[in-house]
């Protein structure tokens, strides 16, 4: 369904507008709100005005088309008390739905700009890895990232020592989807704990978790991880508890074809070890890069260990958010230290990355209607 090439012409209009706006951003932080309101218009009314992107839409699309005479029947199950309300409120206004999913990409983006306006410098790194690591997933796992977005605002509020809006937001984001309890949970610990894997030579711990993850982690393991959820969790009315031995396995995977573009693993591979290698350093100088690096590792190791596989891409997804900054950041104070061997290899990888990601990847979809094909 919907114009491929109508889809393409709006993905590049989308990535040269990030990358364009990031880039006039850093030459000309004054002007910051113009672009700002540039950014965010084009990337909520292009994401916002998308039609069944992703296998999770549609439910989504129900929840909000629901009324008065259904009762506000949910197709998502047990949803969130502030989600809940959420639809209850929109529903009552009487809004097309398309409104809805823009309200969505506008609080998406929103706090990673506010974190552009701290770190002018690093905004074109800052959007364009935001962009190639969130933009399929944001579009499938729609209320994951609504509460992902209340995650960077506390994380900005972070960044500005404002503590009560800090712990604010990170009280919002589960009652948006009740999974983001974990992300609060570590992102607490990275924040109060400061000795907690802050030696020099914590991070070869680090390196050999994340290269046995690679080299050795078997895809087998998880079928005994989820026998063992099942006989021990069982009371648990969960979804995903339930169906663990399919979530856990290939047969809940993205992509179960034998093809692997085994340039992009080993670019990939070899990018996540130098963010682990070179951040490590850069976030012991600077400390509020701290809960970022270790949310990030978080978020390599799940996608090490996962691959493909459906529950782990969610778990890698609910760190994912706070990669873009890590890196971001990293870059730009690597050069204000003028570190250039490493800032070099860090700035090389991740072009490379936004490069691929941003004009081949993710050009493609599953789906590439607009609401106007419904």
């Amino acid at each position: 369904m919907g114009n491929v090439v109508v889809f393409q012409i709006t993905r590049l209009i989308l990535v040269l507008t990030l990358l364009g706006g990031g880039y006039y951003i850093s030459r000309k932080p004054r002007n910051f709100k113009y672009y700002a309101v540039i950014i965010a218009s084009v990337y909520s009314l292009i994401e916002g005005l998308r039609w069944g992107r992703g296998v999770d839409y549609g439910h989504y699309y129900n929840d909000i088309v629901s009324d008065l005479s259904s009762n506000y029947l949910f197709i998502t199950k047990q949803p969130e008390l502030l989600y809940k309300f959420w639809i209850h409120t929109f529903n009552f206004i009487g809004l097309p739905f398309w409104v809805a999913f823009i309200v969505y990409s506008v609080l998406l983006i929103t706090p990673v700009l506010l974190i552009c306006k701290l770190f002018p410098k690093s905004s074109v790194w800052i959007l364009g890895l935001f962009y190639v690591f969130t933009i399929s997933q944001s579009e499938n796992l729609i209320r994951q990232y609504i509460a992902s977005s209340f995650l960077i605002f506390s994380y900005y509020y972070y960044l500005k020592n404002n503590t009560q809006m800090m712990l604010l937001s990170l009280i919002v984001a589960p009652f948006f989807h009740f999974s983001e309890f974990i992300v609060v949970f570590s992102f607490l610990l990275f924040v109060y704990t400061k000795r907690f894997l802050s030696k020099s030579w914590h991070l070869l711990f680090l390196v050999a978790l994340y290269l046995f993850c690679f080299f050795l982690w078997s895809s087998s393991f998880y079928l005994d991880v989820a026998v063992w959820l099942k006989s021990n969790f069982s009371f648990l009315d969960i979804g995903y508890l339930n169906s663990a031995d399919e979530w856990f396995t290939e047969e809940h995977s993205f992509d179960n074809s034998e093809v692997v573009n085994q340039l992009n693993l080993l670019h990939r591979f070899v990018f996540f070890l130098a963010i682990i290698v070179i951040c490590f350093d850069v976030q012991k100088k600077y400390s509020k890069l701290r809960p970022c690096y270790y949310l990030s590792y978080l978020a390599i190791i799940f996608k090490t260990m996962g691959g493909n596989i459906e529950l782990y891409n969610r778990f890698h997804n609910l760190f994912l958010i706070f990669l873009p900054f890590l890196v971001g950041i990293s870059i730009l104070i690597l050069r204000k230290r003028r570190t250039m061997y490493q800032y070099y290899i860090l700035l090389s990888l991740s072009l490379i990355y936004i490069l691929y990601g941003a004009f081949y990847r993710e050009m493609f979809s599953s789906s590439y209607a607009f609401v106007w094909d419904k």
